[in-house]
C-alpha cells in the first residue's frame, strides 16, 4: 500500500512538473516579436485615430509584440493582443502603403490618422487626411483605418 501511494504522488508531481513547463512555455511565447518583423523594426509602433483642431481626441497604440493599448484623452485604457496572423498583415499592409503613398496631410477640423515610427531605424512616417473627402491616397490609408478600427472592438 505505501508503494501505491509513492506511485500516486510520484504521478500527480509529475503531472504539475509537466503542466507548469507548458505554463511557463505559453506564457513566454505571449508578447515576443513574430518572425514576420525585422529584427531592426522591433520596436516600432503603429498608430491610430482622430484629432480635432488639431489635437489627438482617441489613438490606439500597436507595438510589434502584438498589443494594443487605447487611450481616449481619459483615465480610462485598456489593453488587447491581436494574434501574429493579423500583425503581420497589418505591418506588411502599413508597408505597402507607405511606399506606394509616401505622404499624405490634409489637416481640417477633424482627421484621421495613421502612425508608423520606429526609432531604432529613425523612422516616422503620418498620414493624415479629412474624413469627408475621398481622393486616390486617403481611400488606401481609409480601408486600412477601419482594419485597424474593427480589430479593436
Amino acid at each position: 500500500m505505501n508503494k501505491i501511494y509513492r506511485v500516486k504522488y510520484f504521478l500527480l508531481f509529475l503531472l504539475l512538473n509537466i503542466s507548469s513547463i507548458y505554463f511557463f512555455a505559453a506564457c513566454n511565447s505571449v508578447g515576443e516579436v513574430p518572425n514576420c518583423i525585422n529584427k531592426l523594426s522591433s520596436d516600432a509602433e503603429l498608430s491610430w485615430g482622430t484629432l480635432i483642431n488639431g489635437e489627438v481626441d482617441t489613438s490606439y497604440t500597436l507595438n510589434m509584440k502584438g498589443h494594443i493599448a487605447f487611450n481616449k484623452n481619459t483615465d480610462n485604457e485598456f489593453s488587447i493582443i491581436v494574434d501574429v496572423d493579423t500583425l503581420c498583415s497589418i505591418v506588411a499592409e502599413t508597408n505597402k502603403l507607405i511606399l506606394e503613398v509616401q505622404t499624405l496631410n490634409v489637416p481640417a477640423d477633424r482627421n484621421l490618422f495613421i502612425e508608423y515610427q520606429s526609432p531604432q531605424r529613425g523612422f516616422y512616417f503620418r498620414a493624415l487626411w479629412d474624413p469627408k473627402f475621398t481622393t486616390t491616397s486617403n481611400e488606401k490609408f481609409a480601408k486600412l483605418y477601419d482594419i485597424l478600427v474593427n480589430i479593436t472592438k
